[in-house]
């Protein structure tokens, strides 16, 4: 579930939706549709700091050396 709150405080600072829109059964699939900003903004306070460098760097490769053989 998503949350997608009409407005969220985070960091100090109020975030809403652009068409002001809310939908507090939203999935994050739906969430994507309605372009929620405060769902993702929520998502994004309850993962740990280094989560989404961790996911880039294990899933995409992000950061690492890159080999593709070969020469130059």
């Amino acid at each position: 579930m998503a949350s997608c709150a009409k407005t969220i405080t985070a960091g100090g600072t109020a975030f809403h939706n652009e068409a002001g829109e809310s939908d507090p059964e939203a999935d994050l699939k739906r969430a994507f549709a309605m372009s929620c900003n405060t769902a993702f903004i929520h998502a994004g306070y309850q993962m740990h700091p280094g989560d989404l460098a961790d996911e880039a760097r294990n899933v995409f490769g992000i950061g690492t050396n890159w080999s593709i053989g070969g020469g130059v």
